[in-house]
């Protein structure tokens, strides 16, 4: 999957194919509600894990091209972004979608260190005279 992922890039054809995934989700929509009588219950929304199903890959894949097509991956993000912002789903939904699949949330960081010798945490009350 990665390989063929690194030749669609190489040829410059992501986006084009991200565009025409979007286009074909709203269709999916306007060919059920016409044929539903404007039923919402099979709303295709365009988002970056369709994207990768749609290209039978994984997120991780797709994640991987960041590194050397840089400006491809930050245009798909961009449609991705674009699509929910624009789009009628629930503010909490797109929120955690924005945040953890396009990565536009707070960064996560662990591990930090104390570049000081030993560290002593000191209590200003007693526990067991407190309650808590």
């Amino acid at each position: 999957p990665l390989v063929e992922l690194k030749k669609i890039c190489n040829r410059g054809e992501l986006i084009e194919l991200a565009e025409k995934y979007v286009v074909e989700c709203k269709a999916r929509v306007d060919d059920f509600d016409v044929k539903m009588s404007k039923s919402k219950s099979l709303d295709r929304f365009p988002n970056l894990a369709g994207f990768a199903r749609y290209l039978g890959v994984s997120i991780s894949t797709i994640k991987k091209i960041e590194g050397k097509w840089p400006e491809q991956y930050g245009t798909l993000l961009a449609i991705f972004e674009d699509e929910a912002l624009n789009s009628d789903k629930n503010a909490t939904i797109l929120n955690t979608y924005i945040k953890e699949r396009l990565s536009f949330g707070e960064k996560k960081e662990g591990g930090a260190t104390l570049p000081v010798g030993n560290v002593q945490l000191v209590f200003e009350h007693d526990m067991s005279e407190d309650g808590a």
